[in-house]
Formats: structure tokens, sequence, C-alpha cells
């Protein structure tokens, strides 16, 4: 596998483990139902931010050079992250209200 693509996956795996709340209510829905909802709005989510995660990769392998010596690799790598981390959280978001949910404790 690329390191291109080892990288957007992990990132991907980081992704899901630190997106938004982790318990999620709607009445009537069993944990399992809960559950696999859940996964499929990950899922969801994971297909929709990996393109845009292996394209900021491309851009850092191409410009890291440049970024570093401008002192300015660090932040771009974290505004990238940061920003396809809140549009995961967002999708995930989205699709659990969709179907019905709400953040537990909102």
């Amino acid at each position: 596998m690329p390191l291109v693509n080892r990288l957007a996956a992990l990132v991907l795996v980081a992704l899901a483990a630190c997106a938004g709340p982790t318990a999620w209510e709607k009445d009537g829905a069993s944990r399992e139902v809960m559950a696999h909802d859940l996964a499929q709005c990950r899922a969801e989510a994971s297909r929709a931010v990996e393109r845009d995660t292996a394209i900021d990769q491309d851009i850092l392998s191409g410009r890291s050079q440049d970024l570093q010596r401008s002192g300015m690799l660090e932040l771009r790598r974290d505004t990238m992250r940061n920003s396809n981390r809140g549009r995961y959280d967002d999708i995930v978001g989205g699709c659990m209200s969709a179907r019905g949910y709400h953040a537990a404790g909102a």
C-alpha cells in the first residue's frame, strides 16, 4: 500500500476514534440498533472524508520542504487534520440526526 494511502487510512482511523459524541439516544432504539446506525454513519463519514484526506496528504507530500522551510508544516498539517475531523463529526452528527437520534445528555 503506498505511503499516502497508509497515512490516509491512519487519519481516518484517528478520526473515527475521536469523533463527536459516543452516545446517542433515540426513543425506542435498542443499543444494538443504535450501534448499527452509528457504524453506518461513521462509514458514510469515512468515505466522504477519505478523498479529502488523500488530497491533503498529497499536498503535504508535494510541499513539505517549502512548508518546513517556512515553519508552517505542523500548522498546515494540524489545520488539515482539524478540518477533516470537523467534517467527519458533522457528517456523523447529521446522519444520526436524520435517523432520529440526538446526542445523549443534549
